[in-house]
Parts: C-alpha cells; sequence; structure tokens
C-alpha cells in the first residue's frame, strides 16, 4: 500500500516536472528560430519529429479522458445524497440547486464572452494555419442541429467510452450519478466509494502523462516558430496579450457582479480573494489555491462546512477561465484555418463546450482537453490544438486566475443567499478592516 508520503512525493515531483515548462517554451522558441534562420533545409524534418511528438502527448492526454468523466462526473454528482439523515441536509439541498444555477449561469455568460471577444478581436490572424489540407476540410463543415442533437444520447456507454466520445459518456454519466444521489444503500454507498477511488487513480495517471508536457510543449514551440519563424514568436505573444486582457476585463466584471450580490460587505472579501486569485495565476493550478481559499473564506464568515461543500463543486462546474478560454481559442483556431463560423454553429458549440467541459474538470491542461473532444464535432481541425499548446503555460496562469476568483465570489455569494452565512458576518469582518 502506497503512505502519504509517497503520493506526496510523486506530486512534488509532477510538480517539479511543471516548472520546467517555462525552460521548454525558451528552448523550443530558440531552437525553432536558429532552425528557420539557419538551417531551412533541416525544416521540414524538424517540423516532422516535432509534430509526432506533439500529436502522440495529445493521444495520451485522450487516453485518460472517458474513465475520468465517468468516474469524477458519476461520482461527484452522486455523493451528492446523503449517506444519512441530518437536519441541515434541506439546507445543503438549497444550496446545491444555488450553487448549480449561478455555476451555469456563469459559465454561459464565460463562453459567451470568449466567444464575442473572438469575434471583434478576431485573434486567429496571430497564430497561423496548423495544415492547409486541414483547413480545407474544416470549411466544408456545416452543422446539423438535428444529428448533433440525436448523437447526444449513447447507445451503449461502453461504446461511447470506447469511441472516446465524451458528450455521450458525460450523458450516461449525469443520469448514473443523479441515480446514485437518490439511493440510501450501504451498497451504493461501496460504488461511490469505488467510482472516488478511480478518480483519484485516473487523476495520478494523468500526472504520470503531464510529466511528458515539457517536452510536447517544447516540440510545439519548435514546429511553429522553425515553421513560421521570428514572426510566429511576436505572433504567439500578441495571442497571450489579447487573452489575458479579456481576462483581465472579465475578472473586473465578475468583481461588480460581486458587489451587486454582496454590496459593500463584499468588499473585505474581494481583499483577501486577492491572495488565493495570485497564487492560481502564479502555478496556473486551482488546486494549489484550495486550502488558501478556504482559509480566507473562513476568515470572511464563511463557514467551513460550506466552502468545503460549494468549492469542490465549483471547480468542477465553475470553471470561468475554462470557460472564457475555450470558446475565445476555438473560434481563433476556426479563424486561423479559414472558416467563417455562423452564430447558430457558435452557440451549438457553446453548448457543447457547456457539457462536455464539467467531465474533464481537475485535469490539468483541462481546456486543452475540452477543446479536443468538441472542435472536430464542428469541422474545427484538431490540429489546430498544436497552435496554442507550446503558449498555454501562459494561458493557463490568466484562465485559473479567472476561474480561482470566480469561485471565490460564487462560494459566498451563494452561502449568504441559501442562509449558510449572514449578513452580519461580513459586516463585522468590514468593520473589523476599517
Amino acid at each position: 500500500m502506497r503512505t502519504g508520503a509517497e503520493e506526496g512525493s510523486d506530486r512534488r515531483k509532477v510538480g517539479r516536472g511543471m516548472w520546467l515548462l517555462p525552460a521548454a517554451m525558451v528552448a523550443g522558441l530558440s531552437g525553432g528560430l536558429l532552425g528557420h534562420a539557419f538551417f531551412p533545409e533541416l525544416v521540414p524534418i524538424i517540423t516532422g519529429a516535432a509534430d509526432l511528438v506533439t500529436g502522440l502527448f495529445l493521444r495520451l492526454i485522450r487516453m485518460i479522458i472517458a474513465p475520468l468523466v465517468l468516474a469524477s462526473l458519476a461520482g461527484g454528482i452522486g455523493s451528492l445524497g446523503s449517506r444519512d439523515g441530518h437536519e441541515g441536509e434541506g439546507k445543503f439541498g438549497r444550496m446545491a440547486v444555488l450553487a448549480m444555477l449561478w455555476f451555469f449561469t456563469a459559465s454561459a455568460v464565460s463562453l459567451l464572452t470568449g466567444l464575442v471577444s473572438a469575434d471583434i478581436l478576431r485573434p486567429g490572424v496571430l497564430l497561423g494555419t496548423p495544415d492547409h489540407q486541414a483547413a480545407g476540410i474544416a470549411t466544408d463543415y456545416h452543422f446539423d442541429a438535428t444529428a448533433f442533437l440525436s448523437h447526444i444520447i449513447p447507445v451503449s456507454v461502453i461504446d461511447a467510452m470506447g469511441r472516446n466520445d465524451i458528450l455521450q459518456v458525460v450523458v450516461f454519466s449525469v443520469f448514473f450519478g443523479l441515480a446514485m444521489s437518490q439511493i440510501r444503500d450501504p451498497r451504493v454507498d461501496i460504488l461511490r466509494d469505488a467510482l472516488s477511488g478511480l478518480t483519484k487513480v485516473m487523476l495520478r495517471v494523468t500526472d504520470y502523462v503531464m510529466m511528458f508536457a515539457p517536452v510536447a510543449v517544447f516540440a510545439a514551440l519548435l514546429s511553429v516558430t522553425a515553421r513560421g519563424g521570428v514572426m510566429a514568436f511576436f505572433k504567439s505573444a500578441g495571442f497571450i496579450g489579447l487573452f489575458w486582457l479579456v481576462c483581465l476585463l472579465f475578472s473586473v466584471g465578475l468583481l461588480l457582479i460581486g458587489f451587486c450580490f454582496l454590496g459593500r460587505q463584499g468588499i473585505p472579501l474581494f481583499r483577501r480573494l486577492f491572495s488565493p486569485t495570485m497564487l492560481g495565476f502564479a502555478t496556473a493550478s486551482s488546486e494549489a489555491t484550495f486550502p488558501l481559499m478556504m482559509e480566507q473564506l473562513q476568515l470572511s464568515g464563511v463557514p467551513a462546512r460550506q466552502s468545503a461543500f460549494i468549492l469542490p463543486l465549483g471547480y468542477s462546474f465553475n470553471m470561468d477561465g475554462s470557460m472564457l478560454f475555450q470558446s475565445f481559442t476555438a473560434i481563433a483556431i476556426a479563424q486561423a484555418c479559414g472558416m467563417e463560423m455562423s452564430w447558430t454553429t457558435q452557440l451549438g458549440m457553446l453548448g457543447m463546450m457547456m457539457i462536455s467541459s464539467k467531465g474533464v474538470a481537475g485535469v490539468p491542461r483541462a481546456s486543452l482537453i475540452a477543446l479536443t473532444t468538441v472542435m472536430p464535432g464542428f469541422g474545427i481541425p484538431e490540429s489546430g490544438i498544436a497552435l496554442v499548446l507550446g503558449i498555454d503555460h501562459f494561458l493557463d496562469m490568466a484562465r485559473t486566475g479567472v476561474t480561482v476568483l470566480g469561485n471565490g465570489i460564487a462560494c459566498a455569494v451563494v452561502a449568504r443567499f441559501s442562509g449558510q452565512i449572514p449578513a452580519p458576518a461580513l459586516v463585522a469582518e468590514q468593520k473589523g478592516n476599517a
């Protein structure tokens, strides 16, 4: 049996591997620029090898999606069912409903913000084209709403998992989890525990896969800059800058929305959310902010029991930054491939992102995984992921910061309106800081 110390050691090894990403970025950029400038005859060989490495990494990511979706989503929803009849069950039921309403509304707003921003700013011109042949295939695609809706329901979840059809797996997982949440039986409790264990195992597998992320990032940037030279480098920097600007404006919007619900009583909370938000931004890890976020919420009057209930749900269902990234980047990649997507198609894609993204929560680079599951269904070539893989660490910093801030605000608002946190708690905090 593995001890806690051994598991912690593995986590630290994975963490050290993630810190190699900046070095991999620099090496990939430098190698690609040198190859483009001094060894043009070797560029086809270099890009071919780099594309192979990037493709293998993406296959490793896709390998873990289906079992992780089934275990985490079904187990997470199933765990909402209480194992006993505590008096507070009604309050937590109300809190869960309010939280899910907030989460899905926030996700929809985030997706729309990313879509509108991408349509206005046209960031795709900064990405280049991944593959002329793939782009040509993509422009021939037309969204069929009837076919899309009929495809949602799986004939067999085993078949859906075998084909890695994540949307169908998500639909089955939701029904399965809802059924589990309504059954009070020790045998079902065992099933909940088994799914929780499977989730931990799949997250550990994800850790192992992400050890290869620096190699994949190096290969992706090497390929992009070897093909495009210095211009590719500056275009990548421009794309990062545009996305960071959109995230900053969206964060200001989140604070304004929080102020509308909490009023002046929320100002001390906003100050306390600065630390976990910056930690999430610096580490590009929502998980790393969890203990600090709970502490700051408790200092602002949010009970530990309540924050321990809502925050994990938030990190699964309220990924504001990831939603913003997915719609913004998908439209940008479509633009890079020469696609002109109608509003109907774009809204259909947002609906699928809303559903499919809930199945990859807690996975490092979850947004990239969600994109690989959604884009092909709308004719956007999967190879376009390589255009942002090399710079994804910088993009992940911004989207993680937005997600952490959004979850902190959501937790306080839901707690306030579910009766778990009285208004005087925040009032007292405000007076204490005056």
